[in-house]
């Protein structure tokens, strides 16, 4: 297990710049060479041997698509374990669809977002003209939905399955089912190696 001194901001960064990189499985190798460094300097990095410049370290974190906000507020945080209590969580209440931010992208290193969604029977929520360039990873806990985007083949979901795409088309999702379609789902922003 890696302890670290929370006195010590450079064995910190290190550690959590490591910890954050294996957790997208990208190698030393892969992140010094696009961050312009050297394999050795980023192990001497994370192995908290030398603190990186601020130009290091904003190349570090790009090249991972790691938000430098993010590490600056880790470093700070005296409890690395969120909780997210039902009632504070942010909801959005339409009339036929419900929305609610399970995990905000402001606690995460990469801006991800974690959402629940509900659908009534026989409705769609569109998503025209708020498309964004993020990858879209669901499950679906209940029901049936329709998802239609411009240009690609209608995907028919159904309890249990899941779904990973590239969200920068327009799409909608209907409820083609006779029960409330329910699922879960996270949005995190497109890092340069992913290809749908």
């Amino acid at each position: 297990m890696n302890s670290i001194s929370d006195n010590n901001p450079t064995a910190k960064i290190g550690l959590l710049l490591k910890q954050y990189r294996e957790s997208i499985r990208l190698t030393q190798s892969y992140v010094a060479k696009l961050a312009g460094i050297s394999s050795s300097m980023l192990s001497q990095i994370e192995s908290s041997v030398v603190s990186p410049s601020i130009n290091t370290l904003f190349s570090i974190c790009s090249v991972m698509g790691m938000d430098m906000a993010f590490l600056m507020k880790a470093l700070n945080q005296t409890n690395p374990v969120h909780v997210y209590n039902q009632e504070k969580r942010p909801k959005e209440d339409y009339t036929n669809a419900f929305f609610e931010k399970l995990v905000p992208k402001s606690d995460t290193p990469n801006g991800s977002e974690f959402l629940y969604l509900e659908i009534q029977p026989g409705h769609e929520v569109s998503l025209k003209g708020q498309a964004i360039d993020v990858v879209a990873m669901g499950y679906i806990i209940d029901g049936s939905v329709l998802i239609t985007m411009e240009g690609i083949k209608p995907v028919l979901l159904k309890k249990g399955d899941s779904i990973l795409f590239r969200s920068l088309v327009p799409h909608t999702f209907r409820n083609t089912g006779k029960g409330i379609f329910s699922a879960v789902w996270s949005l995190s922003p497109l890092r340069p190696e992913f290809k749908v």
